[in-house]
């Protein structure tokens, strides 16, 4: 049997699995090995973690950066969000100083990601952060449709943001 993550993203799927669901799932079907819990509910995420974190069998993965660094802290495995596209040295600091219990750390990249998230408010969707991946170099800012492209003021906003934030010189 192939291992198994639950995905729990209901802003796109348009259901919410209930933490003793998950539970649940976990305890009866052996090859489901964690959760990536998307659901940008700090008390979800907390249940998760005092429901499941004690288990070596199974990992607990956040879906947002916003309240990673104390997830970590209260005993998630880790996460997969999108800003470490945009600054996955610093995503990667964060982890480490989680782990390392290094609380002033962890206080540092939080924010200094919730400064970083500035870059969502950019156009539609995923348009800032595709955006800010052209400014580095990393791809197109192309979008699919219906999404639009920043305009050329929009772009300079976020250079200057990565320049600030020193993502990049």
């Amino acid at each position: 049997k192939l291992p198994v993550f639950i995905y729990n993203i209901p802003s796109t799927v348009k259901t919410f699995i209930k933490p003793q669901v998950i539970v649940e799932l976990a305890e009866t079907c052996e090859n489901i090995v964690g959760v990536k819990d998307s659901t940008g509910d700090w008390t979800n995420s907390l249940d998760l973690i005092a429901r499941l974190g004690e288990r070596t069998d199974f990992s607990i993965f956040l879906g947002s950066h916003v309240a990673l660094g104390a997830a970590l802290l209260f005993g998630a495995d880790g996460g997969v969000v999108s800003i470490a596209n945009v600054a996955p040295k610093e995503s990667v600091a964060l982890y480490h100083a989680a782990k390392a219990r290094d609380i002033d750390e962890v206080h540092r990249l939080q924010k200094w990601m919730l400064r970083l998230s500035k870059m969502y408010t950019y156009g539609q969707g995923v348009s800032g952060m595709k955006a800010c991946l052209e400014i580095l170099g990393v791809c197109s800012a192309r979008t699919t449709s219906p999404l639009l492209p920043l305009g050329d003021t929009e772009k300079a906003e976020l250079r200057e943001l990565l320049t600030e934030l020193g993502v990049r010189e």
